[in-house]
């Protein structure tokens, strides 16, 4: 009977170690995941292209139109030109419309790095979600070893009068509960594997590996130091604050719709007319602005879009320090659900595993008084999994709208 005491024992002291298997070559690291999605993502390359694109069309935003060339023969048959025409927006305007296309890179670029830190954090997510699957396959896995060892020690029991049949049929209904939910979580730890390698544009049955252990550190989050990390780094905003300033200067430039373009324009003759002939001319214009009301409503246009972004900006920014405000909250629970559960629940549930094994040994405690103590270790050592994986997901969260990644 004490052999199997000894190994029930055993696999207890078991559910406190190390729940993965120590296999270096196996094991993935999340810092080199992330590194890999940065470079294999299709979203995050989809995204880089595009202010790529931008980029690469800003010298065509102040650069003048192509000249015109022009040959002529004139009717009589006795002259024939050669003309070259140029039409020149106004230097301000091309200044302006530089600094507008520079803007909207700049919008593009800043939206590349909130794509890159939304599909970051949907690695981080998963990859936490992917470890707590492997935690509690690994946690009932365990379980179904230590739940058989303790039917043999219930049958022992039962074949010297010390048990009941009914200890014996509940003991195997709950080893075939707990092979249940061991499958489940399996299959759980398949959708998140799957995932991960969706985000790293693998194919999705691609080989994942152990995932490395949460080392839980206490770490300190000061409100108004990550609150200037966003107003600096947060990508939506800044992608917002560049729409505003592309909406400033629509308004100037519209301003300056009044002020002409030039037009110059070049003549060269061959002539059988000596005194026409190898003569030139050189002449400049000017547009001319008549459709004022135009102007105006391009003006008013531009005074509206800035306000809208304007308004879109202090929503969200409001919208993102709420958030800061909640996360912050909840990880101030979560450290201490965290240190609770290490320090008191977990040795408590053990303690009393262990006392209602040995009264259960000694025949001064039911089954039922184990099975419900055993459960409940069970649940708490979940429910400790549990907080520490909601702990780095807000975590990851908080490297999201704090723009981290781009730092």
């Amino acid at each position: 009977m004490k052999k199997y005491l000894f190994a029930l024992l055993f696999f207890i002291l078991l559910l406190n170690l190390n729940i993965f298997p120590q296999n270096q070559n196996k094991e993935i690291n999340i810092d080199i995941l992330v590194k890999e999605a940065i470079e294999r993502n299709p979203e995050i390359l989809s995204a880089k292209k595009e202010y790529e694109f931008y980029k690469s069309k800003i010298s065509e935003s102040y650069y003048p139109s192509n000249p015109q060339i022009e040959f002529e023969r004139m009717y009589s048959g006795d002259e024939k030109n050669f003309v070259i025409r140029q039409e020149i927006e106004f230097p301000t305007k091309l200044h302006i419309k530089k600094k507008i296309s520079e803007n909207y890179y700049q919008v593009y670029k800043w939206k590349y790095l909130s794509v890159k830190n939304e599909v970051i954090y949907k690695l981080y997510e998963a990859y936490i979600n992917y470890y707590l699957s492997f935690a509690y396959e690994s946690l009932y896995r365990e379980n179904i070893d230590l739940m058989k060892a303790f039917l043999k020690i219930i049958e022992a029991k039962n074949s010297s009068n010390y048990a009941k049949q009914r200890d014996i049929l509940k003991a195997k209904i709950e080893l075939l509960r707990i092979e249940n939910s061991a499958e489940l979580i399996n299959q759980e730890k398949e959708i998140y594997k799957s995932k991960i390698n969706s985000i790293l544009n693998r194919d999705v049955n691609s080989d994942l590996g152990i995932p490395f252990e949460l080392e839980f550190k206490e770490e300190e989050f000061s409100y108004e130091d990550l609150k200037d990390k966003i107003e600096k780094n947060n990508p939506d905003l800044n992608s917002l604050l560049f729409n505003i300033l592309i909406a400033e200067k629509n308004i100037n430039l519209s301003k300056q719709e009044n002020i002409p373009d030039i037009m110059l324009s070049y003549r060269k003759r061959n002539s059988n007319n000596s005194s026409m002939d190898n003569t030139y001319d050189f002449s400049i214009g000017f547009s001319l602005t008549i459709w004022f009301r135009k102007q105006k409503d391009n003006i008013n246009a531009s005074k509206i879009e800035k306000e809208m972004f304007m308004a879109r900006y202090n929503a969200e920014k409001s919208e993102v320090f709420l958030k800061l405000k909640e996360i912050l909250s909840e990880i101030q629970t979560y450290k201490k659900f965290i240190d609770l559960y290490k320090t008191a629940f977990l040795p408590q549930a053990e303690s009393l595993l262990r006392l209602s094994m040995r009264e259960f040994e000694n025949n001064k405690g039911s089954f039922i008084d184990f099975l419900d103590a055993y459960r409940n270790f069970i649940e708490i050592k979940k429910e400790y999994y549990s907080y520490l994986g909601n702990y780095f997901i807000l975590k990851a969260e908080i490297k999201r709208i704090g723009g981290e990644e781009n730092e």
